[in-house]
């Protein structure tokens, strides 16, 4: 048997004028004037690293259990990214069912409340696991495992509402229009927004196409050949 481990660690500080090729190609055409000005990028992340922890049991040890048995665990961890708190200036041309995440994806609608890319979103970790053996069967070599990625079920989040920093509250019934459409439409819209929208996120996936969470915990079983 044999113990195997791998450390990975990065520490980075990504700064530019602009995140994107077209960051700034708005103010640019009605201006003339390039950016000039060093912030933070929105993929800055300071620490990101893995711990890869691998112990394997040779052919003919460990007995028939456990020969050709190997078990990984694979622990990730990262301190989030950069974004900014901002503010809308109301609903503008949306309607109330996306009323929280408007600004979120068009930065014409908002402003920000701190300097550009200032807040980080919450800290990442992770935990891997995989179980394998291999076995021999009429000649043919197979790998039976069960892969389960994030074993703690840990519920990381990876993005969040601008409005409020975080992934929990969009703040849009908090807000005057939320309040407006509340009294308009009654507490039925607010149940509805919030089983929706904050406990389930529709909102975001429809229009960034994304979750605010990584990956719950996830258990797979399978069977790998080598003819």
């Amino acid at each position: 048997s044999a113990l195997q481990a791998l450390l990975n660690y990065t520490l980075s500080d990504a700064r530019g004028t602009n995140s994107l090729p077209s960051s700034a190609s708005g103010a640019m055409n009605v201006t003339g004037i390039k950016p000039t000005t060093v912030i933070p990028l929105l993929y800055d992340q300071t620490h990101r690293g893995s711990v890869n922890l691998d112990y394997r049991f040779a052919k003919d040890d460990g007995g028939p259990i456990l020969e050709n048995f190997g078990l990984n665990f694979l622990f990730t961890f990262n301190s989030g990214h950069r974004f900014t708190k901002s503010k809308a200036p109301g609903l503008a041309q949306q309607d109330a069912s996306t009323g929280g995440i408007l600004f979120d994806r068009d930065s014409r609608s908002r402003a920000p409340l701190e300097p550009i890319n200032s807040s980080v979103t919450p800290w990442n970790f992770n935990l891997d696991l995989r179980l394998d053996k291999s076995l021999m069967v009429a000649g043919i070599n197979f790998n039976v495992y069960v892969y389960v990625q994030n074993v703690l079920n840990t519920e990381n989040v990876t993005n969040v509402y601008f409005a409020t920093g975080n992934a929990y509250e969009d703040g849009f019934l908090l807000s005057s229009d939320g309040q407006a459409v509340v009294q308009t439409l009654g507490t039925r819209f607010e149940d509805l927004y919030r089983v929706i929208n904050l406990d389930n996120r529709q909102h975001n996936w429809r229009l960034n196409g994304f979750d605010l969470f990584g990956t719950p915990r996830q258990i797979r079983f399978g069977i790998k050949t080598e003819i």
